[in-house]
């Protein structure tokens, strides 16, 4: 799934011995406008399946494939969440404050999903039984089977919110040795995450959720990771003509997507879809590595100054990554809403009126939630982090995790979306 974030990159490299990276904040060009690009194919897949466009030979199929989205939003929280922790073990960078990456996780997750869950509870939902209410409150409806009419993509965010929970373990473990170990380690884990997902799809086994569960979403996360631990050795390569094209690294990334579009191997649209052992696995194989793709174009020096990068970095795509979490939390509700006041049941066309009528209202009832309850609580972890920082200077002491006073730090912060991807 899968919130907006302002990634951050570092400007100049650190001496081997210095105990932070050098440099300001400054953006990751590109990143914003791709978690901008997931968000509207999510819409497009969820638009195309109430609509009955999903039903449509070939058209239908290449269509849905925009379910891709979620991954991608996976990838992207898998990078910038692994980023501080990648740069704090081999780049010389401060070590990561577990308190204040909580603290900035919650304040960016939990207070504009409760807001949209209640209204959630309030419109589409109504008659939610209090426990199943109480599940999804507390992000546990993947396990308890309590996705809720209208909110069905908050199965990313409970895939995410168990990211978070899990990423200090795993880069303890996996980052605490060679840069090679990690990659390593991510890869087998991938592969474990694939074989736990092709033991849930099995006849055996009876919670169909388990299909949306971190282990088996892992590979996407991994994705991410390898991308911020393989970026820094790669960085000076990628200005090959072929290695570092972004349209060629577009082209490989969206094949793999249109390989289940056109072919059979990736199976029914949905993570909870009709699929067999062999779609389920080749399918979650094929949107990783078009997430792995798609975001390390992204991150290619050579996207400035192209079309490509011009179009993710204009400003409609920009405004629409600020406010991504909120449109994604809402934009099935609104969808569901505007096709019964339009008259339109389920399944009975009206693709392009419903696409664009979600498109605009969502847009803004998004940036009235994200001044309302997105903007506020990132503002005051800003003043939470502020006010440590002074009490630390006050005391005479480092804060933790942090350089001493003379020497330049850049903030470790990440506001990545979930994806949605969320839904991703």
């Amino acid at each position: 799934m899968q919130e907006p974030a302002k990634a951050h990159q570092e400007t100049e490299k650190p001496a081997p011995s210095a105990p932070v990276v050098s440099g300001g904040p400054r953006r990751e060009p590109f990143l914003d406008g791709v978690r901008s690009l997931s968000a509207l194919m999510i819409l497009v897949m969820h638009a195309s399946s109430a609509s009955g466009l999903a039903k449509v030979p070939v058209v239908g199929d290449l269509i849905t494939r925009t379910e891709v989205g979620p991954a991608i939003f996976f990838a992207l929280s898998g990078y910038l969440l692994a980023k501080p922790w990648v740069r704090a073990q081999y780049g010389g960078g401060r070590r990561v404050d577990l308190k204040r990456f909580a603290r900035h996780r919650f304040l960016r997750i939990v207070p504009a999903y409760w807001a949209i869950l209640t209204l959630i509870l309030l419109t589409t939902a109504r008659g939610t039984p209090a426990g199943q209410a109480i599940d999804n409150y507390l992000f546990l409806q993947i396990y308890e089977y309590g996705i809720l009419r209208g909110f069905a993509q908050s199965w990313s965010v409970c895939t995410e919110v168990s990211f978070y929970a899990a990423l200090p373990l795993v880069t303890w473990f996996l980052f605490r040795r060679s840069r090679r170990f990690a990659i390593v380690g991510l890869l087998l884990t991938s592969i474990a995450g694939l074989a736990f997902l092709a033991l849930v799809k099995s006849p055996d086994w009876t919670m169909g959720q388990a299909a949306v569960w971190l282990p088996s979403k892992w590979s996407q996360f991994a994705a991410g990771m390898l991308l911020a631990l393989l970026l820094p050795c790669f960085k000076m390569r990628w200005t090959g003509r072929w290695f570092g094209n972004a349209y060629l690294w577009l082209i490989v990334g969206t094949s793999f997507s249109l390989l289940t579009a056109i072919t059979a191997i990736g199976g029914s649209i949905g993570p909870q879809g009709h699929h067999t052992v062999f779609t389920s696995v080749t399918k979650e194989t094929l949107f990783t590595l078009t997430a792995f793709f798609l975001v390390g174009m992204a991150l290619l020096p050579q996207m400035r100054g192209s079309w490509l990068g011009r179009f993710l970095d204009c400003r409609p795509m920009l405004w629409l990554a600020k406010v991504t979490y909120s449109f994604y939390l809402l934009h099935m509700a609104v969808l569901i809403v505007s096709r019964e006041w339009m008259g339109l049941k389920y399944g009975q066309g009206g693709f392009f009126i419903s696409l664009i009528v979600t498109l605009v209202v969502t847009s803004v009832l998004a940036q009235l939630f994200y001044w309302a309850f997105e903007q506020p609580f990132m503002r005051l972890a800003g003043r939470w982090d502020a006010r440590s920082r002074r009490r630390a200077a006050n005391a005479g002491l480092p804060e933790q995790g942090r350089a001493p006073a003379s020497v330049p730090t850049v903030d470790v912060r990440t506001e990545s979306q979930p994806a949605s991807s969320d839904v991703r």
